[in-house]
């Protein structure tokens, strides 16, 4: 059985009375628990694990800085991100009304000059607006399918994608791997190592249309 670790949280959300929704997921590509904090957050989460982008995420980083009044406070990042790309960014995730009323954007920026410890390569805030419908579906079921955890069903997926035209159906990649629906839900979780990609746009389905992005990772 798969071992999954414990999250790496310096503060773990405590669910509240009445209010923010919280939680965790695990993410099945670390096998790593990860807690969220609100409805928002918990849509920047499964974008980031599914994101062939991100190498890692972790939740609730504190960082000290110097205070305009002396001292260093800690701020609790919502998610500190590990890019691919070699950078590290810190993400503050509020609805957009939150965020411009309580000038979040210059907050985290101040932050982040101001830094003491812990911190990154660069500060930003996510919003709603930085998501979609399709991005938030696409990704939730890119989780689903990798907590299957089945690695006979990516390699024979892995195997299939030399022998697929340029772009295709996830459907056929599917019955090309020779493994049928588990082939699907195989496919789909092999979305997140970036070696296939959906067209700009289009939902998860065996009828979505996808393309071969980059040789598969082994």
């Amino acid at each position: 059985m798969r071992r999954i670790k414990p999250s790496v949280a310096h503060r773990i959300p405590r669910p509240k009375q009445r209010g923010s929704r919280t939680g965790s997921i695990v993410d099945p590509f670390r096998w790593v628990v990860i807690w969220f904090e609100s409805g928002l957050e918990e849509d920047v989460l499964f974008s980031l694990v599914a994101s062939p982008d991100v190498r890692a995420v972790r939740e609730q980083q504190v960082i000290r800085y110097r205070g305009p009044s002396g001292g260093t406070p800690e701020y609790h990042s919502d998610y500190e991100v590990d890019w691919r790309s070699g950078t590290v960014s810190t993400i503050e995730c509020k609805y957009e009304e939150d965020s411009e009323r309580k000038a979040v954007p210059a907050k985290i920026a101040g932050i982040g000059r101001n830094a003491v410890s812990g911190s990154t390569d660069d500060y930003r805030v996510v919003t709603q607006f930085d998501l979609d419908d399709v991005m938030i579906a696409n990704a939730r079921a890119i989780v689903a399918c990798a907590l299957d955890d089945d690695p006979e069903g990516l390699a024979a997926v892995r195997r299939a994608l030399p022998c697929m035209p340029q772009r295709f159906v996830l459907g056929d990649l599917a019955e090309t791997s020779g493994f049928g629906f588990r082939g699907y839900r195989a496919a789909v979780a092999l979305l997140q190592s970036g070696s296939l990609s959906l067209e700009p746009g289009v939902r998860v389905s065996p009828d979505a249309a996808a393309r071969v992005a980059r040789p598969a990772a082994s």
